[in-house]
């Protein structure tokens, strides 16, 4: 949408967003990474409701991402300015360890991008400018 040239109005994003939420328990992996990624990327905030249940689901399945679904969803947390709380990150480190034997170089180097931002959010860059020598994808 912003992409191309057009910002979405507060009423759009209202409904979009409420129908979200009442499926939020419904998303699979790829559903909630893409959701969170399009709030980052447009830089609108989800509201709470939507945030907690994005972050149940994500809590619920964290075990079943692939590569790529931890290092949106880590890019996702930094962009929005939110930390995932204790528990959620505890899950993405054991996530990225279990699966560190499958990665590339560019899940490497993402992971670890993703990992040190949202390790240090008093320092961290809000579009993730500060480190796009790794975090481009």
């Amino acid at each position: 949408m912003v992409w191309m040239g057009w910002d979405p109005g507060a009423g759009v994003m209202r409904e979009l967003e409420g129908r979200a939420e009442s499926l939020a328990g419904t998303f699979n992996e790829q559903g909630m990474t893409n959701t969170m990624w399009a709030y980052a990327t447009m830089g609108w905030e989800p509201g709470a409701g939507l945030m907690r249940g994005l972050e149940v689901q994500l809590d619920a399945m964290t075990g079943t991402f692939n590569t790529q679904n931890v290092a949106n969803t880590l890019w996702a947390y930094i962009a929005m300015g939110r930390e995932p709380g204790a528990g959620l990150m505890r899950a993405f480190e054991g996530l990225a360890e279990a699966l560190a034997g499958t990665f590339n170089t560019q899940d490497v180097a993402n992971t670890l991008c993703r990992l040190v931002y949202s390790s240090f959010f008093s320092i961290w860059v809000k579009d993730c400018d500060g480190c796009t020598f790794c975090c481009s994808s």
